[in-house]
């Protein structure tokens, strides 16, 4: 049985989007909705740590609140091929290859975003091993969280505690895997306040090991950090948008 954890700031996108979804569902799963509606929560590692403790299942599944899975067997098929996967630390639906030349063949996965379909998607055959994972939804094997949980001091916002725990459970001989299934996350937009501070701790962290780190928000390595800073200025500074756009588009 997989365990859902959604932490939520707005019950009524949780009904209507996961809820809703879940409920049509073939598989027996367990929800635990963590209500963040007042800000009790100053962090997602906090939150999600406080549902996945309470979490029964053999996996534990961590979810946004407007995400819907693809169809009604999502979750068994999803069960399935997570029983088949060797060494497995962490899987996900969206994620980055340390293999490829740039950011289009280095990303694996395939999801609508706001109902587009981003350039670079593509389906998957089958799951692949990936450096790490877009934190819309993470997968975690119960016996693997009971012993290794969410950074809550180094990452105490909202950003970056995904591809911290896919590098840590990496570097302890596990596995990250992007799973050849689909979902539509129905977000509007994204919430980049103070990245580039995560991105620069997440880096700070794991140096040592990995001297380029590959995410859905920008590769980053001592020579990419000074233009994600200044991607992060730009963010701020709406007379800058235009060109944070530009930016954008090209995967800068």
């Amino acid at each position: 049985m997989i365990s859902i954890v959604v932490v939520y700031n707005n019950g009524q996108i949780l009904n209507d989007i996961l809820v809703k979804n879940l409920k049509n569902q073939t598989a027996e799963y367990e929800l635990i909705a963590v209500d963040n509606t007042k800000g009790t929560f100053i962090s997602a590692a906090h939150a999600l740590n406080f549902g996945g403790n309470k979490a029964i299942g053999k996996y534990i599944m961590f979810i946004h609140q407007d995400v819907a899975l693809d169809s009604s067997i999502w979750l068994e098929t999803v069960e399935n091929k997570l029983n088949d996967l060797q060494s497995l630390g962490i899987a996900g639906v969206v994620g980055m290859s340390t293999r490829g030349r740039n950011y289009n063949e280095r990303w694996r996965g395939y999801i609508d975003n706001n109902g587009e379909i981003w350039p670079w998607c593509k389906p998957l055959q089958m799951s692949e091993e990936v450096q790490t994972l877009d934190e819309c939804l993470l997968i975690i094997p119960s016996l693997t969280f009971r012993k290794m949980q969410f950074d809550e001091k180094t990452f105490d916002g909202w950003h970056c505690y995904g591809a911290d725990y896919c590098l840590s459970v990496i570097y302890i001989g596990l596995k990250a895997y992007v799973l050849p299934v689909f979902i539509r996350h129905m977000s509007p937009s994204s919430n980049v306040q103070n990245l580039f501070k995560y991105q620069m701790r997440l880096f700070l962290k794991h140096k040592k090991n990995y001297p380029i780190v590959f995410t859905t928000c920008g590769e980053i390595s001592w020579i990419k950090l000074p233009f994600l800073f200044i991607k992060s200025k730009l963010i701020e500074i709406n007379v800058f948008r235009p060109i944070y756009n530009i930016l954008k588009k090209y995967r800068v």
